[in-house]
Formats: structure tokens, C-alpha cells, sequence
């Protein structure tokens, strides 16, 4: 499943390697580890508010669009918001279950698969 920000700036996945909207963009912000993730396509970044609600908006630098990067022992990567948490900090993730849609964060946790990404170079999409 890859994660999508579309033109409409709805956040879901697709199976669909080649979409014009799988393309996102990994920006470093202040501090290691910390990142804004902006659609290629849409010029969006991905957001969660304080519901742990995962939307999309154009504004850049809102604390709503920094997320905390990590790597599990896995080897998978987790985005954490920067802001809003549960009971820890960095507690709520990003996720995509396997019907596409978004699992809000404060379902989420560390060990959960919808939680786990990924992190792959940009490549022509005829070899996706």
C-alpha cells in the first residue's frame, strides 16, 4: 500500500505504484528526525490534528505537519506526530489500514503494521 495525497488533498492508500500522488517528499525540519511530508503531485502536506485526524493542507511549517521519523528494529519507518499525543510523546502515528483509508492516530500504535512504511527512491513508474 503507498500512501497518497491527492489535488482534493483527501490522505489515503493505494495499491496503484504508478499514481502521479504516491510521489511524496521527505523535508527535514530543525532537529533529527523531525519531518514535513509533501505531496509532489498535489503540493500538499500531510497533517493530523489534534483528534488524530490525518488530513492534508497547503500551508507549510504548522506544527500540525511536523512529524517525528523513526526507524523500528524492523526496519520499517513510523511518523509520529510532533504535536499531539496520548499518553507519551510521539505516541500517535500515521497509518493506512488495507482498505486504503486512514486510521486515525490515536488508534495507532508503534507495533502496528498500518503504522509501518517503507521510505523508497523515486522510480520511473514502468519499473514499480
Amino acid at each position: 500500500m503507498f500512501l497518497q495525497i491527492d489535488m482534493n488533498g483527501l490522505v489515503s492508500g493505494t495499491a496503484n505504484c504508478s499514481s502521479k500522488f504516491v510521489q511524496l517528499e521527505l523535508l527535514s525540519v530543525g532537529r533529527a528526525g523531525l519531518k514535513m511530508i509533501k505531496g509532489v503531485a498535489s503540493g500538499r502536506y500531510l497533517a493530523m490534528n489534534n483528534k488524530g485526524i490525518v488530513y492534508s493542507t497547503k500551508q507549510s511549517g504548522e506544527e500540525e505537519t511536523l512529524f517525528v521519523e523513526k526507524m523500528q528494529s524492523s526496519g520499517y519507518n513510523t511518523f509520529a506526530s510532533s504535536k499531539y499525543y496520548q499518553k507519551a510523546f510521539y505516541d500517535t502515528f500515521v497509518a493506512i489500514k488495507r482498505n486504503g483509508r486512514v486510521k486515525p492516530g490515536r488508534l495507532t500504535n508503534k507495533l502496528q503494521k498500518p503504522a509501518h512504511f517503507l521510505i523508497l527512491p523515486a522510480v520511473s513508474k514502468s519499473t514499480c
